[in-house]
């Protein structure tokens, strides 16, 4: 991979497409679909060999209400989401993609801020003021960590059940993720979580949210949001920086974030993100 600032330097020379005289803006639901169809279609590619042919149904419908939170695997075979029983309870649903049955992962009722894990075996979501995990082969959820303890140890404002904004799963066990509006590091097997960020009220920050571990398993992006505009985007974080540490060099500018694609070891890297209402993706 090229050094993460001549990345950034690749991305800010990147034309933008021309205004048209009209122009729609695109709802983000309807991008985080359009990423993760590219995310599938890029993983299945590989430079150095033929990759195996899949069947990938995208039709996507459920009888029971839909709740918009929703996860790509990182092998870009399953989909997970949210969605209400019968019964109106929401929970966890896993399909894969070269079928259209789904399947609900028992104990994760009311699920928010789903992510998974390098191998696509596992996933981490948040419920109950916990961050929790479930092996989706089966088994019940395991905690990983009390979100009140991460995002307010002082349980200042009890009565409210705290979530995570995003969170990503690295090969060497280490989960980073959103809470109380920065960025905390855990271990996957279960622990306290340390605070790896902190708003910087000179950059009038209000949240750090949505981490993406890169291939090294050490450095991550991450989305700065801020009330100046010009100092929201997509920043390099890493898990053995010191709070003070973390880098202050922004790739992208705007307030959604980015997805990150690496297909194997040695194959291309991506981002995927948007640029004036465009989906666009940036090889490394």
């Amino acid at each position: 991979m090229h050094d993460i600032a001549d990345f950034g330097l690749l991305l800010d020379e990147t034309p933008a497409p021309a205004p048209a005289r009209q122009r729609t803006w695109l709802p983000w639901s309807a991008a985080v679909v359009l990423v993760a169809v590219l995310v599938a279609v890029l993983l299945l590619r590989s430079p150095s060999k033929p990759a195996a042919a899949h069947a990938v149904r995208f039709q996507f419908s459920v009888a029971n209400t839909f709740d918009s939170i929703f996860a790509l695997s990182p092998d870009g075979r399953r989909l997970a989401y949210t969605a209400d029983r019968p019964d109106g309870r929401s929970q966890l649903w896993v399909r894969s993609l070269d079928s259209l049955e789904a399947k609900v992962l028992p104990g994760t009722e009311n699920a928010g801020g789903l992510f998974w894990s390098s191998d696509s075996h596992f996933i981490a979501f948040s419920a109950k003021g916990k961050l929790k995990k479930i092996d989706i082969s089966g088994g019940p959820p395991l905690d990983v960590c009390d979100l009140k303890s991460a995002g307010d140890p002082a349980n200042e404002r009890p009565g409210i059940i705290p979530g995570i904004r995003g969170g990503s799963w690295s090969r060497e066990g280490t989960m980073v993720f959103g809470s109380d509006n920065i960025l905390f590091r855990v271990p996957a097997e279960g622990g306290t979580a340390s605070p790896l960020t902190a708003l910087d009220p000179g950059w009038r920050e209000t949240y750090h949210a949505r981490p993406v571990f890169l291939r090294d398993g050490r450095h991550f992006l991450y989305l700065r949001a801020s009330s100046t505009p010009g100092n929201s985007g997509t920043y390099v974080g890493s898990v053995n920086a010191k709070i003070e540490e973390q880098g202050r060099q922004r790739l992208i500018g705007g307030q959604i974030g980015v997805g990150y694609v690496a297909s194997d070891d040695r194959g291309p890297e991506y981002l995927v993100f948007l640029r004036n209402d465009v989906l666009m993706a940036q090889t490394a």
